[in-house]
């Protein structure tokens, strides 16, 4: 029961700020080399904080295990969208431009488009940078410019198409 009460305790502004920070630290320090992706989430130094209530502990678990399933897919578009926009993309926030896209592409149905909107409004980020990866995310014609092409080489055309680019 007080687990619980840890997630209720957070304004919405402030719960999103620290879910975005813990997955960006969990996604930062994992070392597939050294570890498999269970035995480092059960082992994560981060995750052990007393703030982490069983909601956010479940959330930064998805996120965490959906952006190492969906790593080059992500990759991919990350990539991507900072060769096309140099000037307002920042290396130092590649992590979090991964678990934005994560949300945005695998993620938004079950996450609702207020809700994601929240993460993006949080304060978390720099919003000149979350506002351009948002129009490119968002843009199926930049989309097929920069990156379908390379999806398209490990995923099936189709699925990029009708479930990717299609929802959008």
């Amino acid at each position: 029961m007080a687990t619980k009460q840890k997630d209720a305790e957070m304004d919405p502004g402030e719960k999103c700020i620290f879910l975005l920070k813990k997955c960006t630290k969990v996604l930062d320090t994992y070392e597939p080399r050294k570890t498999t992706v269970d035995a480092y989430i059960q082992d994560c130094e981060c995750l052990k904080d007393k703030k982490v209530g069983e909601q956010a502990l479940k959330f930064i678990h998805q996120v965490f295990y959906g952006c190492c399933r969906y790593q080059k897919f992500l990759k991919m578009f990350v990539t991507s969208f900072m060769y096309k926009c140099p000037a307002t993309a920042l290396r130092a926030e590649q992590t979090l431009y991964i678990v934005i896209a994560y949300l945005l592409f695998f993620r938004l149905e079950e996450l609702t488009v207020p809700q994601f909107r929240e993460f993006l409004a949080c304060g978390y980020g720099t919003p000149p940078a979350l506002l351009a990866l948002m129009q490119y995310a968002l843009n199926v014609e930049e989309l097929e410019k920069w990156v379908k092409v390379e999806w398209c080489k490990v995923y099936d055309v189709d699925y990029i198409e009708k479930d990717v680019i299609g929802k959008l």
